[in-house]
């Protein structure tokens, strides 16, 4: 008992967003599956910048796709055991950034 509120309290921890205030779904999917503290740190990473260039892309009106399928393709080739299919539409908000999108990312303010 006492190892698993350990467990958690880390990855609280870790996965902690100054945006959001609770840790993300997969993040908590992976510590349940045990991987390690470092991959669940090094996914948290890439996806915070596959949002950041989502958000950039809709600020600005200017695509970046191609960034965002790098980024999409490491997440996916370092978890290639979990299902990425979320990643679907943040890479065609991304690919047409002036269409009109009932769910862009709040952060998405334009710039222009």
């Amino acid at each position: 008992m006492r190892y698993a509120l350990i467990a958690l309290a880390l990855v609280l921890l870790i996965t902690y967003d100054r945006t959001i205030r609770t840790p993300t779904e997969m993040s908590e999917r992976m510590s349940r599956d045990g991987i390690p503290v470092a991959r669940i740190r090094q996914y948290i990473a890439l996806e915070k910048l596959l949002r950041e260039i989502e958000c950039h892309t809709h600020r600005t009106g200017v695509s970046h796709l191609g960034q965002a399928l790098l980024v999409s393709n490491k997440i996916k080739e370092a978890f290639p055991e979990y299902s990425w299919a979320c990643h679907t539409d943040i890479l065609k908000r991304v690919a047409e950034p002036n269409k009109s999108w009932s769910n862009i990312p709040k952060c998405a303010r334009k710039e222009r």
